[in-house]
């Protein structure tokens, strides 16, 4: 319940939900001012260029780097994201964008951290008491990469950011130092709260950010 109520209150922080939220105040107090400023808002938006500026403002100062230019790390991190999904009457499995799990491959193979940490949400809605999880289906499809399961771990079954880290935490600190360090690979939009979490349970952290929205900074380093 508390997760759903975080979902629709975060709609309200984002332009559409804004918009719509003093679009209907202002059908009480009929503000002209106010009209002018929601059509202006409404229509700024609706603009490409506007909003890969709003993308590239939020995903300052991230880049997409080379797997092969980062330092190694205790454990490679992947944060849940765009998918796996359960699409048809079949329960067909479909991964959605992959850039994440990529990213952790090739950091793997290139030698960058011993094992591959990914987070675990719910995969469909359960049946018969049964639930998928999304890191089963992660670790299975790394397995055809020829992975050594020692090397593969998921976390517990997470809802949100904040039990990501927790579970994030259990696992790192049974298998690392006092400080450990990790290689984080989550969107560029997202990573910087990602980052200031873990910090703050002690853990050092290389970010490895994915999914850029804007084209023009979009280019591996």
């Amino acid at each position: 319940m508390f997760f759903a109520f975080c979902k629709v209150i975060t709609l309200f922080f984002l332009p559409i939900g804004l918009f719509l939220a003093l679009s209907f105040i202002n059908i009480f107090i009929q503000n002209i001012f106010l009209n002018f400023i929601l059509l202006s808002t409404l229509y700024l938006i609706s603009i490409g260029n506007f909003s890969k500026l709003i993308f590239k403002y939020a995903e300052k100062p991230w880049k997409r780097i080379s797997e092969k230019n980062i330092d190694n790390a205790d454990a490679i991190v992947v944060l849940s994201g765009d998918g796996p999904y359960i699409r048809g009457p079949n329960r067909t499995i479909e991964f959605g964008n992959r850039d994440r799990f990529n990213a952790a491959i090739n950091l793997y193979k290139n030698g960058k951290a011993p094992f591959i940490v990914f987070t675990s949400t719910a995969l469909g809605a359960p049946i018969n008491n049964f639930q998928l999880e999304t890191g089963n289906t992660f670790l299975e499809e790394a397995r055809n990469f020829d992975i050594p399961d020692n090397d593969l771990k998921k976390t517990s079954l997470v809802k949100n950011t904040i039990e990501e880290i927790n579970a994030i935490k259990k696992i790192i600190s049974k298998s690392s130092t006092n400080k450990p360090k990790i290689i984080l690979i989550t969107s560029a939009l997202h990573m910087a709260r990602a980052k200031n979490l873990l910090q703050k349970k002690g853990i050092s952290v290389l970010p490895f950010p994915v999914e850029f929205k804007t084209d023009f900074i979009n280019q591996k380093a």
